[in-house]
């Protein structure tokens, strides 16, 4: 009986571990999990419905949303601890999912 290894949960959870990691990739991870990084782009969409990066990007968006709701932290800082390097960037990516700037976003969600 051979053993059924779900790469894109594990994907999943690495992701989870290191998204801090504005170095963190497909590449990374396939590298990681030991496996090619065409096959494990291939897996994670069929399995999540999702290219890995979008994934990558959702998932380090959502954490600082958390971090925007939950904190006073700079949103400079909040950029850099989930990931993102550049902040221009980041405000871009933050107002495709929210439709506000993280700014505009924290000032909404705390009144």
């Amino acid at each position: 009986q051979s053993l059924h290894v779900d790469y894109a949960e594990l994907a999943v959870s690495l992701i989870e571990k290191h998204y801090v990691n504005s170095a963190l990739s497909l590449q990374t991870i396939a590298k990681e999990l030991n496996i090619s990084a065409n096959y494990l782009s291939n897996l994670f969409s069929k399995k999540r419905g999702i290219p890995f990066k979008k994934y990558l990007q959702q998932y380090r968006v959502q954490q600082a949303e958390k971090l925007l709701i939950e904190s006073d932290i700079a949103i400079a800082t909040i950029t850099e601890m989930v990931g993102f390097i550049d902040g221009n960037y980041f405000t871009k990516v933050f107002k495709d999912y929210y439709h506000l700037t993280p700014s505009r976003y924290r000032i909404q969600a705390k009144s």
